[in-house]
């Protein structure tokens, strides 16, 4: 207990000598105190079993602890520090002067959200600065540091201490140092020190550095001669590195891209960030492949009041095996063996009715992505590049666009698409009180191919509708009228062609009901039943020019829609009838659907009057092909185990048919199963599946399963029955702890090339090794390994 009469002499001197009325002395007994016992574990520190027991709540779900900062009640709220009341207690004070005073024995200074604690402290009345002995804390909100002796000025928030540690709790950052200096502005000079985000005394990786100077006002810290340890083994040395100390961008290096493949050798990206802006940055990327050669990379980002723009670009130059990337296609001649892609982003809102799209992709050549990108499967199959802009304007019932659509063929010498240069549409929509709702869509394109021989022109297309919807909780009714037209002026065909027209009106009537059942005190099972009819005249559409139309693929939702076409350049003619039932069972407790039965079918009693490639007349004589059928079931037995199985089958002209299986077990993440099967006819022809098949069949096997506790295995197995081909094998390991990550992965991959006979392909496996390490705090070498897990292991 410390002595009334003491600590008056203490409360006069301070006044008097300090001469600041805005100091308080008070009775130690009444404050919150960090003990002497917090002190020798590291800083803040929670272990993840004491987060419940002392704040109430698991707030985090991890086995790995936090960092974690106490709320103090002798925190004053007032912002700023230096103008707050200061209050100073201890057990007893020592030899004094006029200019001094000792205090001994938790010692403890706070002023507004500042805290001081020591053993030991000797005031300076005349230059306001304090000399620190013992089990220091000196605490700010987001930083705390601990010492054994400190220097520190009351008057700014200059501080020396010496066998230091820190914590900057924001973003778990904590370390050690033989000297630490913070100065006024609250920057920190970090000499012979450790660095890190990982647990306190663990075997995670640290930086050893000479110097680190960390920054309040830029979020930075900026690291000096610095060996990159994990496990107490140095894996790496930085003569100069910089690193952000919390979510806000900062300038800095980020980690690089290291991966290896059979094609490319090795292949080295360094990324470099620059924050030049609050509204735009720049990340410069230079990259090196081992048997290409050198190139950079740039993204560029810029954010206004109105739009959103990202500018992306990437070259090598000089390719040294560009002859080899085309020597299947004897047409193809690169201008030289500089190699690049651009791509460029926009998204704007000039008001509230006048918005505006920019979405372009190029490249330098049609092998470009395959021989240098991500290798995932999504690239390898791609057929052409899209480029497309768009205007819209609303005003009351109307959008009013003007756009453009472009393509760039990634299949050598074959460009089969046709650009629209430009297309203007302008669509109404009116909802009437009598629930009558009339559409009115007016689109005029313009049609251009870079053959000049092809066939070009414009079309016209105009869809007037009137429906009307009747809808209560147990059903509804829709009828709606439609017509259609379409017409041409083309170029590059014989005169008596160059003008086509059709018009077709189309009557469509849409109901349904739906039966509700409790079969358990927690399960609800429905009953839903669609039917849909479709009339539209019987037309040959046959002699109309294709410029953009492909039939829609098989789905179940195809059944109950009016039109088969995606595209302005074919109109469904044909009579359909179709009937759906629906049944579901509900979980009450959770209202999740644990099952969804659905069956439908469809009737086309006249054969089916629509075809992309078929006469009219051909079309007439398959009087027996008249019925499609779906059956689509998914089941969900618990949160980790879902099943859905799909069956697609038209016994139509065009006889196309899908059939899936798909089983999926996720455990939280941690532990992935992935079974699917799938045999289809039904794709839009390109390149790459024409090539392959009229029909593909094909399984489709993923896991992710622990090993151990902070080890899992990944593979995954890819492969197409129809044609024997493997399209995509790779296995690995991957290790996780609470501070750091690397994973490595073998990994073999279709690799495309089409020869001058688009018909035929040379499937060849490209082999590659892909390695990730990812030090949370720092950054991930791994984002191209992370792509190709996120795409080929659903839920991981």
């Amino acid at each position: 207990m410390i002595m009334l009469t003491r600590l008056q002499k203490i409360t006069i001197f301070i006044v008097k000598t300090i001469s600041l009325s805005s100091i308080i002395v008070a009775n130690a007994e009444n404050l919150d105190t960090i003990t002497s016992e917090d002190n020798q574990k590291f800083i803040d520190w929670v272990e993840p079993g004491s987060f419940t027991t002392l704040y109430g709540d698991n707030i985090d779900n991890l086995s790995c602890g936090r960092f974690i900062e106490p709320n103090l009640s002798i925190f004053d709220s007032k912002i700023d520090i230096l103008s707050s009341p200061l209050n100073i207690t201890a057990d007893s004070s020592g030899n004094s002067s006029e200019n001094e005073v000792l205090l001994k024995g938790n010692v403890q200074i706070t002023q507004g959200q500042r805290l001081l604690r020591a053993d030991k402290a000797l005031l300076n009345n005349k230059s306001r600065k304090v000399e620190l002995e013992g089990n220091i804390t000196f605490r700010e909100p987001g930083i705390v540091i601990a010492g054994e002796r400190a220097d520190i000025s009351l008057a700014s928030s200059e501080m020396t201490m010496t066998k230091a540690q820190y914590v900057i709790h924001d973003s778990s950052l904590s370390g050690t140092a033989m000297r630490l200096t913070r100065n006024s502005s609250g920057n920190l000079a970090i000499e012979n020190a450790t660095y890190t985000n990982c647990r306190p005394h663990s075997s995670g990786w640290q930086l050893v550095t000479s110097k680190i100077n960390i920054s309040d006002d830029e979020n930075t810290a900026s690291v000096k001669n610095a060996k990159l340890k994990i496990n107490d083994t140095t894996i790496f040395y930085f003569p100069y590195l910089k690193l952000p100390t919390s979510n806000k961008r900062a300038t800095g290096i980020l980690m690089p891209s290291i991966n290896m493949s059979q094609t490319n050798g090795l292949d080295i990206a360094q990324p470099f960030y620059l924050n030049l802006a609050p509204n735009y940055d720049i990340i410069f990327t230079p990259r090196f492949v081992e048997h290409r050669g050198s190139g950079f990379g740039a993204k560029i980002r810029h954010i206004n009041k109105w739009s959103r723009n990202e500018l992306v670009g990437s070259i090598i130059f000089n390719d040294k095996r560009t002859s080899e990337s085309h020597l299947a296609d004897t047409d193809y001649v690169l201008a030289n063996d500089n190699r690049y892609e651009v791509a460029f982003s926009h998204l704007g809102a000039f008001s509230e009715n006048f918005l505006s799209y920019i979405d372009y992709t190029g490249v330098s050549d049609a092998r470009y992505i395959r021989d240098l990108g991500n290798f995932t499967l999504d690239e390898i199959s791609l057929s052409n590049l899209t480029q497309t802009s768009r205007l819209q304007y609303k005003k009351n019932n109307w959008l009013y666009t003007i756009s453009t659509l472009d393509f760039q063929s990634l299949i050598d010498s074959h460009e089969n698409h046709y650009s629209v240069l430009p297309a203007i549409a302008a669509a109404g929509e009116y909802k009437l009180d009598n629930s009558l709702n009339i559409l009115m869509s007016h689109k005029l394109s313009s049609f251009h191919h870079s053959d000049a021989k092809s066939i070009e022109g414009e079309r016209l297309d105009l869809d007037y509708s009137v429906s009307w919807t009747k809808s209560n909780h147990s059903g509804y009714l829709r009828p709606e009228f439609l017509i259609s037209h379409r017409s041409y002026e083309l170029r590059n065909i014989s005169e008596i062609n160059s003008k086509q027209k059709i018009t077709t009106p189309v009557f469509s009537l849409k109901g349904g009901f739906s039966l509700e059942k409790l079969i358990a005190k927690t399960t609800l099972q429905t009953l839903e039943t669609d039917f849909f009819y479709l009339n539209s005249p019987k037309k040959d559409q046959h002699n109309l020019h294709n410029f953009d139309t492909k039939e829609r693929s098989l789905s179940y939702d195809l059944l109950f829609e009016n039109d088969h076409f995606i595209g302005g350049d074919r109109i469904s003619n044909d009579e359909r009838m179709s009937i759906g039932i629906t049944s579901r069972l509900i979980g009450l407790d959770s209202h999740d659907e644990k099952v969804i039965l659905r069956v439908a079918k469809s009737y086309y009693p006249n054969g089916m009057q629509h075809s992309l490639a078929r006469q009219l007349a051909q079309l007439s004589t398959d009087t027996n092909k008249k019925t499609m059928t779906a059956i689509d079931l998914k089941a969900k037995f618990n949160e980790n185990l879902h099943v859905d199985i799909l069956s697609i089958k038209s016994s139509l002209a065009s006889k196309r048919s899908k059939k899936s299986v798909t089983f999926r077990y996720n455990k939280d993440g941690n532990k992935i199963f992935n079974l699917g099967y799938r045999k289809s006819n039904d794709f839009q022809a390109n390149g790459f599946s024409q090539s392959l098949s009229d029909e593909i069949e094909q399984l489709d096997f993923s896991l992710l399963l622990p090993v151990s506790e902070k080890m899992n295995f990944i593979g995954r197995w890819y492969h197409d029955l129809s044609n024997n081909q493997e399209l995509e094998a790779f296995a690995g390991l991957e290790f996780s702890s609470c501070c750091w990550s690397a994973a490595i992965l073998a990994r073999r991959s279709i690799d495309i090339k089409y020869h001058n006979d688009f018909e035929t392909i040379d499937p060849k496996l490209k082999n590659s090794i892909i390695l990730k390490l990812e030090l949370k705090g720092i950054g991930s070498t791994g984002k191209k390994l992370d792509r190709i897990l996120k795409q080929s292991i659903f839920g991981y």
